[in-house]
Parts: C-alpha cells; sequence; structure tokens
C-alpha cells in the first residue's frame, strides 16, 4: 500500500511519499518488496521563490525542468537529515506522526538533533546529495540549517521515506528527490548624505574637499556561522560610485553603526577608479576578511555600514549648477541571490518602520556659484578696465578688511578657517570690458535647493582706475547658480567717479606760482626794512 503524509500547511507543489507494506503482504506492493541491499540517493533541490510559478509537483521523482530555464538555483542552504525509529512498514499513514511532533520529542523518536545523520549543502546547482547506505533505510526526518536570508521555509521540517515508492505507485524509488519552497527575506538598502547626518544639498567652494556618505544595511548574511558551526559569507558586497565631472577622487574611509572604522587595503577591501567618459567610476569590494570584520562590528539593532569616499571640487563645477552623486549597491548573499538597491530608491537602510522625509532628495548634490557685475564710468557706458576687488562673506567682515582669501593650493577659506592667515586675499581684476566675476563660490544652507538659494557677499574696491575715485562703501550681491551669471552681468552695474585734478610737482603752473610767491616775499621784505630806517 502507498501510504501518503502531507506535511505542514504550505508544502511546496509535491507531496512527500511515505512507503510501506501491509502487515499481511497485501495492496498495491504485494508483488514488490524493498530491495534492502540496494542503497538510496535523496536530493534536496532549492530554487528562488519568485522563479517556481508553474513548476509541476513532484511524488519523490526528479522533476524534468528544461521549461523553466530562468530558475535560479539557492546554494549554501544546509539540511539535516536524522533516521528515526518509526515503523518502516507502518500499516497506513495514520499510524505516522507529524514532523512537527518528531522534531518537538526526538528521544521518543530515537534521534538526536546536535548529532544528525548526514548535512549537506545545497552548490551551485541548488542541489544538497545524501547518500543513504542500504542498511540505513527508513523514515528520516529532515530539517533546515538556520539562515538568516530565509523568512520562512515552507514544508519544513517533513518526513521522509528512503527509499519511497514510484510516483506510479507500482514499485520503489531509490533516487528520490524533493523540492522543498523557501520565501526569502530582502535585500540590504542604501542612502547617501553629504558629510553629516540627513544632508543631501550643500554649498561648496572650488578646491573644497567633500565627503560622501553612502550607507547601506548590513546583511544577516554577510558573514555567519551556520548552526553546524560552518563560516558563511556573502557572494558579492560592491558598491559603485559614479563621481560626476567636477569632482577628483581622493580615498575611502568607513564607519560601522555610526562610529569611525578601519579596514586594510587589499586585505579588507578594494577601491579601484575607471574612467568613464568624463566621470570617474569608483568600484569598492568587501573581501571575505572585510566582509568578517564589517559583520561581527555591528551590534545595533539594525546595524549599518558607511563607506566615506572623499573628493575635491575642481574647476569643472563652475560649467554646471549641481554635482549630483548616485551610488549603487551590487550584493549577492550566501545562497547566491542578487540584489541591487541605488541611493535613489524609495527604501532607506536601517528601521523599516522609519518614515522617509519626502521634502528631502534620495540623490543628493552640492553645488557651487558666482556672481558678477561691470564697471563704468560715471554717468557712461564706458567700461573701466584694471579695477580690482576683493569679496567678504559679511559686511562687517567687508568694512574689517577681512575678506575671502586664496591658499597657495587654491582652496577658498574664510575668516575662521584653517590657513586663513597665510592665504591671499581673492581679487578679481576688470576686464578690457569691465566685466567683474567672483566664482566657485558656496552658497545656501544645507538642503537649500540649488535652484532657489542664494547668499549676499560684499565686493570691496581696492584699486581704482587712474582718475577715478575708489567706492566709499562695500558693494551687496548675490552668489547664485552658476547659470544666473549672464544675467547678473546684464543688470549689475557699478559706476566710478572722476577725482579732483590737482596740478603735477614740477609743472610750468606751479613754476609761475612759485616764482610770484617768491618775488611777493622779497617785496614784502624790502617794504619791511625800509620802515624800519625811516623809524
Amino acid at each position: 500500500m502507498k501510504i501518503v503524509k502531507k506535511i505542514g500547511s504550505l508544502m511546496f507543489a509535491f507531496l512527500i511519499v511515505l512507503s510501506g507494506v501491509f502487515a499481511g503482504g497485501t495492496g498495491f506492493f504485494a508483488d514488490s518488496t524493498v530491495d534492502t541491499t540496494k542503497p538510496v540517493d535523496f536530493t534536496i533541490h532549492k530554487y528562488k521563490e519568485t522563479d517556481l510559478t508553474g513548476l509541476p509537483g513532484s511524488m519523490g521523482d526528479k522533476l524534468d525542468l528544461t521549461g523553466f530555464p530562468t530558475l535560479k538555483p539557492l546554494e549554501n542552504i544546509s539540511f539535516n537529515i536524522y533516521k528515526t525509529n518509526i515503523n518502516f512498514n507502518a500499516a497506513s499513514a495514520a499510524e505516522l506522526p507529524e514532523a512537527a511532533t518528531v522534531l518537538a520529542n526526538p528521544g521518543t523518536y530515537g534521534i538526536n538533533l546536535s548529532s544528525p545523520s548526514q548535512t549537506k549543502t545545497t552548490n551551485a546547482n541548488g542541489e544538497a546529495k545524501y547518500e543513504v547506505a542500504a542498511a540505513d533505510q527508513g523514515i528520516y526526518l529532515v530539517t533546515e540549517v538556520a539562515n538568516p536570508v530565509v523568512e520562512d521555509a515552507e514544508g519544513i521540517p517533513f518526513l521522509i521515506s528512503l527509499p519511497s515508492t514510484n510516483k506510479d505507485g507500482t514499485d520503489w524509488n531509490y533516487d528520490v528527490h524533493a523540492y522543498p519552497k523557501n520565501k526569502l527575506k530582502d535585500g540590504p538598502n542604501i542612502k547617501k548624505e553629504i558629510e553629516t547626518a540627513d544632508v543631501t544639498n550643500k554649498g561648496v567652494n572650488v578646491g573644497d574637499d567633500v565627503k560622501w556618505r553612502i550607507i547601506s544595511d548590513i546583511p544577516e548574511d554577510l558573514y555567519y556561522t551556520d548552526t553546524n558551526s560552518q563560516e558563511i559569507y556573502a557572494k558579492k558586497f560592491e558598491m559603485v560610485d559614479v563621481l560626476s565631472k567636477g569632482l577628483s577622487y581622493k580615498g575611502v574611509s568607513f564607519m560601522v553603526d555610526g562610529a569611525a572604522f578601519t579596514l586594510t587595503p587589499t586585505t579588507d577591501y578594494t577601491a579601484v577608479t575607471t574612467p568613464q567618459g568624463v566621470d570617474t567610476k569608483l568600484t569598492f569590494t568587501l573581501t571575505k576578511a572585510g566582509m568578517k570584520k564589517v559583520a561581527k562590528a555591528g551590534t545595533a539593532s539594525y546595524p549599518l555600514f558607511t563607506l566615506e569616499v572623499l573628493t575635491t571640487v575642481t574647476a569643472d563645477a563652475l560649467t554646471v549648477d549641481k554635482i549630483e552623486n548616485k551610488a549603487t549597491l551590487n550584493y549577492t548573499n550566501s545562497i547566491g541571490v542578487d540584489f541591487v538597491a541605488n541611493t535613489d530608491d524609495s527604501k532607506v537602510p536601517g528601521d523599516p518602520k522609519d518614515p522617509v522625509d519626502p521634502t528631502k532628495p534620495t540623490v543628493p548634490e552640492v553645488h557651487t556659484g558666482s556672481t558678477g557685475f561691470v564697471k563704468l564710468a560715471s554717468g557712461t557706458s564706458t567700461a573701466l578696465s584694471n579695477v580690482k576687488f576683493a569679496i567678504a562673506d559679511t559686511e562687517s567682515n567687508a568694512k574689517a578688511g577681512k575678506f575671502v582669501k586664496k591658499t597657495a593650493a587654491g582652496k577658498t577659506v574664510f575668516p575662521g578657517d584653517t590657513g586663513y592667515a597665510a592665504a591671499t586675499d581673492y581679487i578679481v581684476e576688470s576686464n578690457a570690458t569691465g566685466q567683474v566675476i567672483f566664482e566657485g563660490l558656496k552658497y545656501g544652507n544645507d538642503n537649500d535647493s540649488w535652484e532657489t538659494a542664494k547668499t549676499t557677499y560684499y565686493v570691496v574696491e581696492t584699486k581704482a582706475k587712474e582718475g577715478y575715485q575708489l567706492l566709499r562703501n562695500p558693494i551687496a550681491l548675490e552668489v547664485s547658480k552658476n547659470s544666473d551669471l549672464a544675467a547678473k552681468l546684464q543688470t549689475n552695474k557699478v559706476y566710478n567717479s572722476k577725482g579732483f585734478t590737482l596740478p603735477k610737482t614740477g609743472s610750468a603752473a606751479s613754476i609761475v606760482l612759485a616764482a610770484a610767491g617768491i618775488l611777493t616775499l622779497t617785496a614784502a621784505y624790502i617794504v619791511f626794512k625800509k620802515s624800519r630806517k625811516e623809524a
């Protein structure tokens, strides 16, 4: 008689066949007995859940999967099998206990859960293969070794007879196959910030160093030790960051759960840059040693790994209004399932219950701005060239002569910044058409939109054109996005008046005046002497 036992509430599309014969020798297998000298091959197959639609059921036989070319095998999923003392020749299904009952009462059924009969792990083909010796034929309990990527193992545990009856119920099957289903957890998410938590828009100066933070969940299976003390690693943890034109790569640093963390180049990670048109592609990859370090360091409820990418803003930033910086995480988990997460995805790392602030963009950017005007002679449209100006970030600094400066390396510094004392004033001289342009300056507050943000700077004339007076007061000018500059040059006009014209030393007029003065003094002296004699 064929004894069929469905284990669990949601077995995947196949029935585990538990075979036996009536004690009296009658039934479907009256003419067929188990060959107790024959070993049994038992194979468990694991495939990605989303690929299983339409897969036919199995009665312990091997399925023909040639019509399912996209099936994704899952490797590194381990199963334990335990030989029980359950009567191999059970008369009916009713005589068989539930698998959960066996698992809960292992001693009653002759098994030791800490000592499985065999443990096998699925290979690259998603197959865990067991060879059961002829002497070990019997009823087996099958359990799945706890795996952090598996959210739910449907139909696990289960009981199976090795050997089993074939699907036609006419003979014994010594090559048994099972296809249990797993529901897998989602992969990690990432987000990106600029230097400070939750900052995704930032004004910068050309020459500034900018640190981009790529923050990822630390997946549970990045590295772990399973219940059989086997070390398990993810297949790939790779972050790709395309640095746009206007950013120059300097290096990387790391944090785990918000604290600085050390990884060793080559041993723990690789960071490779390659040209990609006008951009630079950074590919960061954790090695197995790095995965282990990061996984063991993450102790928060929702552990996070941060890759900090240090860049310098270059003069190429002057040609655009903003520099966006996206990143991608390519993660292949320990069982071979690929996940791709982008910084502009709606999901973010950390506690999945945390809301996403819709007012903040998920693609971070930095922006640098410019301002300018045209210098003209008062009351005319005559351009004044070679007039020099400095710029300050506040009116009080402008009046005090504390101007924005440039270091020898071209970095823009402000009063109070490191290196300010040794730097040189940022001076711009009007060109032949009178244009004065200050560029590469930060504007706006953190998280202000690059499109609408503005910051007022103050320009001071430090050297007037010959024959013209210096401006008495600082000029207030708005720094905003670079594409506004053309309009500013059209509307911002600064006029200079001519100064007083004084006689030059050594001119003919001065000589005449001097001579007249001498003659006058001489005459006065003579009159004075004559008057004294007459007295």
